[in-house]
Order: structure tokens, then sequence, then C-alpha cells
């Protein structure tokens, strides 16, 4: 779902694209900062258990797409 609010888009509940174990695409860059990422409904916290760069993330925890849910919450 994407909000528009004063010309700012919020996107609530990507679900990101999936490139390997340890390795997501955003459908597009968020702001600096401004992301939520969520396992299994836990949020996750920004440099210990992720790295954003660009519209790319780096997870620093193995993905399991059988048992995991990964989804991300941004602005952009």
């Amino acid at each position: 779902m994407t909000i528009t609010p004063g010309g700012l888009q919020v996107v609530l509940g990507e679900r990101p694209e999936r490139l390997d174990a340890t390795h997501v695409r955003l459908e597009h860059a968020p702001r600096a900062s401004e992301i939520a990422l969520y396992r299994n409904g836990v949020r996750q916290a920004a440099g210990e258990d992720y790295v954003v760069s660009g519209d790319a993330v780096t997870l620093l925890f193995e993905w399991d797409p059988v048992n995991d849910l990964v989804v991300v919450d941004y602005w952009r």
C-alpha cells in the first residue's frame, strides 16, 4: 500500500524481492533512515539486523522463505 501525504510517499507492508538468503531488493529506494523492516512481525534494528544501500537491503540474518515473512515500511 502506498500513501501520499504532502507529496511524500509512504510504502506500507512491501514484501521485498528475495535475491538470495541475505539480499533483497525494494521496489523503490527509501529516504535515508526512513525504513522499518519486520521479520515475522518483529521490527529489526538497522545496522544490527540489516543494512540499506539505495533499493538494496543486506540482511544480517538468513531469510528462510518457507518459515520467515519479511515486510518493509518506508518513506520515499
